[in-house]
This record gives C-alpha cells, sequence and structure tokens, in this order.
C-alpha cells in the first residue's frame, strides 16, 4: 500500500506498508532517499507515472529493502533509505 499523493511541494513523501509473512510495517519514503527509491526526480515523476505506480503496486519491487528506525515524541517510525527501484 502507498499514499495517494506521491510528491508535495516538489518533495518525495509518501508512506508504503512492507508485507510479508511475519506482518506488516508502514514505511515513510522522503526526500532525496524517495529520488533514490523511485530512480527519478519528483518534477519528473509525472512523466513516468503509469509505470512508477504499477510497479509500486505489484511484485517486481526489491525483496530486501534498507530501513531505519527512529523516534518522534514517544512514537516510532520506520524510514526507507538507500533503496532503488528501476523504473
Amino acid at each position: 500500500d502507498y499514499g495517494k499523493e506521491l510528491v508535495k511541494d516538489g518533495v518525495f513523501r509518501f508512506q508504503m506498508t512492507l508485507r510479508d509473512s511475519s506482518g506488516t510495517l508502514p514505511v515513510i519514503v522522503y526526500g532525496e532517499d524517495g529520488q533514490k527509491f523511485m530512480a527519478c526526480y519528483p518534477d519528473t515523476l509525472e512523466q513516468k507515472n503509469r509505470e512508477a505506480l504499477e510497479k509500486l503496486k505489484s511484485s517486481a519491487l526489491p525483496n530486501q529493502y534498507l530501513i531505519k528506525s527512529y523516534y518522534v515524541k514517544n512514537e516510532r517510525r520506520f524510514r526507507l533509505f538507500d533503496t532503488v527501484i528501476v523504473l
């Protein structure tokens, strides 16, 4: 699953839910990490939008993700970094 709006104010910012046999994990994709993951800049996403959304929905995503966890106001969050899908 992913947020409906992938880019806001010229910056990638969306959340995906990663699923496997152990459960689900909500992961934030933001900024330069989003550019690397989507393999494009936010202003060029519109050209690749259909492909990008199909890849996000499909099983063609990488099966290994780099995720960091951190706390914001005592809430644990997870953020994707240094992971690429090729569109």
